[in-house]
């Protein structure tokens, strides 16, 4: 078998496979018309952010209600 034959019987086919393969990774990452993972990501990450944020404040309020009773009491 030359080298020919053996492209068309084997490889041909595998790169085909190998393509439409990358070709489904890239719309996933780039979205193609929707949000894709980068997006995504960036949104959760910021989502992340923004929970943090509230918690602080929510901890914040609450030490600094937990000592103002504290005052009271003495």
């Amino acid at each position: 078998m030359n080298e020919e034959e053996q492209y068309e019987r084997v490889c041909k086919g595998e790169f085909a496979e190998i393509g439409s393969k990358l070709d489904r990774i890239d719309s996933a990452l780039r979205g193609n018309g929707k949000p894709g993972i980068n997006t995504r990501l960036d949104r959760l990450e910021q989502d992340a952010k923004r929970i943090s944020r509230v918690v602080w404040i929510v901890c914040g309020a609450g030490v600094t209600v937990v000592g103002a009773l504290l005052v009271r009491l003495l």
